[in-house]
């Protein structure tokens, strides 16, 4: 399920394509396990498409989803926010650094 995390659409993205989209050609199909798999923002952001049963649409909706959650700009910033809130890592800390 996707539900807006910049840092995660990457990961949802291929494993959508890689077990929904490469498995089922019908456009109805896939625009309706698009609606599945999102949730919040994306799935709002999508909705519009879902009626239309059409390639095009399908398409239209992954550029969507690519454009406002899988834009290397925005997922880096995302990268760089979360960094700069991520607290101190003393020295001697080794989970921390692993965490991190």
């Amino acid at each position: 399920m996707f539900k807006n995390d910049l840092l995660r659409y990457p990961m949802w993205i291929k494993s959508f394509e890689t077990f929904i989209e490469r498995k089922t050609k019908d456009p109805s199909e896939r625009l309706y396990h698009l609606s599945k798999f999102t949730a919040d923002g994306a799935k709002d952001a999508v909705s519009d498409l879902l009626p239309l049963d059409s390639e095009e649409a399908y398409v239209e909706a992954k550029k969507i989803l690519a454009s406002q959650f899988g834009d290397p700009f925005l997922v880096s910033n995302a990268y760089r926010r979360k960094i700069s809130k991520w607290p101190r890592i003393l020295s001697k800390d080794g989970p921390g650094l692993t965490r991190f």
